[in-house]
């Protein structure tokens, strides 16, 4: 999981998942693993 947290994530301009839950967009980031988790296609 720290691997995952901090790496560039491209459908956030290349920012961190870290970077996003510190900047207050968590909900986000949480949208994005529910697309996923729900099989939506990259």
């Amino acid at each position: 999981m720290p691997r995952w947290l901090n790496s560039s994530h491209p459908d956030f301009a290349g920012r961190t998942p870290k970077q996003i839950i510190i900047e207050g967009e968590a909900q986000a980031l949480i949208d994005d693993l529910n697309e996923i988790r729900a099989g939506a296609l990259r």
